[in-house]
């Protein structure tokens, strides 16, 4: 375990089935909680490392404030501590014909941001766009990475990305587009994008949250 940020702490699991299994770059696994209702709720989150020899993988969760089922297991975990875990899930495919690689969202992101770049394809280049709470909340990510700080405004607005997006240098050439992070916001984000010259359908969006759902995390 590992406190990355004020906001953002790291978890290790113990999962030898799970690391055996040819895993992709950006999947995630669903955590298994009871609600209080005895209900059964799932959480999931991106794989930000996994350790085959170990049998491990990391898990990066936000502290976000509210005791939802996955937010507050991140913040009450211990060692030893046992939950089920199902996956792994999903994927996101780099398009292999684009120059260069643009990586854009919320902070919600960054552990699937850090797993893509690692795997842009030599001879092209990555870019990355992140906003966070402040700048207590960087991590240590490429030196292309842009970093974009709310500084006390609320998360899950699209103003501070658009601008930034519509700012910053890209490189030459056919681009692709990963979008990751508050749902409308990501949606919100094509129309700058496409003003920039990535094409509709070199633009991957995931949305992995959104404002109003105090369950989610």
């Amino acid at each position: 375990m590992a406190r990355l940020t004020p906001r953002m702490r790291r978890i290790t699991l113990h999962m030898p089935t799970l690391t055996a299994l040819p895993l992709r770059p950006a999947q995630d696994v669903g955590l298994v909680f009871v609600g209080p209702d005895g209900r059964e709720l799932r959480r999931r989150y991106t794989i930000r490392h996994a350790d085959r020899q170990a049998g491990t993988i990391d898990l990066d969760g936000i502290l976000h404030g509210h005791e939802g089922p996955g937010a507050a297991w991140f913040e009450h975990a211990q060692i030893g501590d046992e939950v089920e875990a199902v996956g792994p899930r999903g994927k996101v495919l780099l398009e292999p014909r684009a120059d260069w690689h643009l990586f854009a969202g919320d902070e919600s992101g960054i552990p699937a941001f850090a797993e893509l770049i690692t795997a842009v394809p030599r001879g092209a280049s990555a870019v990355t766009v992140v906003e966070v709470a402040d700048a207590a909340e960087e991590i240590d990510l490429p030196d292309t990475t842009h970093w974009v700080h709310r500084d006390g405004a609320a998360a899950g607005t699209v103003t501070f990305l658009a601008e930034a997006l519509a700012s910053i240098e890209l490189p030459a050439g056919r681009g692709a587009a990963y979008l990751l992070g508050e749902s409308r916001c990501m949606v919100a984000l094509r129309p700058t994008l496409e003003g920039r010259g990535v094409a509709h359908a070199d633009t991957f969006l995931k949305g992995y949250w959104n404002v109003g759902r105090v369950t989610a995390g």
